[in-house]
C-alpha cells in the first residue's frame, strides 16, 4: 500500500479536482432545483451550491460527485472516464479483466490505483466493457475507516447497471 501511495501515481491524474458546469448543472440552471446529489456524497464537504455550485478548496478529488452527477456537469478532467479506462493495465485487459482499485487497497504494482471507488461511473464500467473487459474488478480498501467513504454512495446502483 506504501508503495502504491509514494511511488505509483494514478494516470492520469486522478486526484484532479473536477470543474463543474453551470450549463449542465441543475441547481446552476433552476434556482428551484432541489438537487443537491454531489454535495450530499462529498466526503469532504468540499461542494458549495450557493449563490453558484463550485468546488471549494476542501476537495481531495475523490471523485464521488462526478459519479452521483445525474446530468454529467462535474468534469474529471484529465481524469475522465476515457482517459482512465485508457489507462487500464493491458495485461489484465488481454485476458478479460478490467481492474479499478482504491488507493487504499494495496493493488499490485503496475495497476493504476483510483483515490476512490465513488470515481467509478456507468460510463467508465462501458468504457471498460468497450476495451475488452470482460469482467470487472473493483478492488476496495478498508472503506469503513476510510475518510472518504461518503463517497461511494452511488456505487452499488452503478454497479447494478453495469451488470444489466
Amino acid at each position: 500500500m506504501r508503495y502504491l501511495e509514494n511511488n505509483l501515481s494514478p494516470a492520469p491524474a486522478a486526484t484532479s479536482h473536477p470543474r463543474v458546469i453551470h450549463e449542465l448543472c441543475a441547481h446552476a440552471r433552476f434556482s428551484g432545483a432541489s438537487c443537491a446529489r454531489c454535495r450530499e456524497v462529498c466526503p469532504m464537504g468540499a461542494i458549495e451550491l450557493a449563490p453558484t455550485p463550485r468546488l471549494n478548496d476542501s476537495c481531495v478529488g475523490c471523485g464521488g460527485c462526478v459519479a452521483s452527477c445525474a446530468t454529467g456537469a462535474l468534469d474529471a478532467a484529465p481524469a475522465s472516464d476515457a482517459a482512465l479506462s485508457q489507462a487500464l493495465d493491458p495485461v489484465w485487459l488481454r485476458a478479460g479483466l478490467a481492474v479499478f482499485p482504491c488507493v487504499r487497497s494495496g493493488a499490485p504494482a503496475g495497476i493504476h490505483p483510483l483515490p476512490c471507488l465513488g470515481r467509478v461511473t456507468e460510463t467508465l464500467l462501458i468504457e471498460a466493457f468497450v476495451l475488452g473487459g470482460r469482467k470487472v474488478i473493483l478492488v476496495a480498501g478498508e472503506c469503513e475507516s476510510c475518510t472518504l467513504r461518503l463517497a461511494t454512495t452511488p456505487l452499488e446502483s452503478i454497479v447494478a447497471f453495469g451488470r444489466a
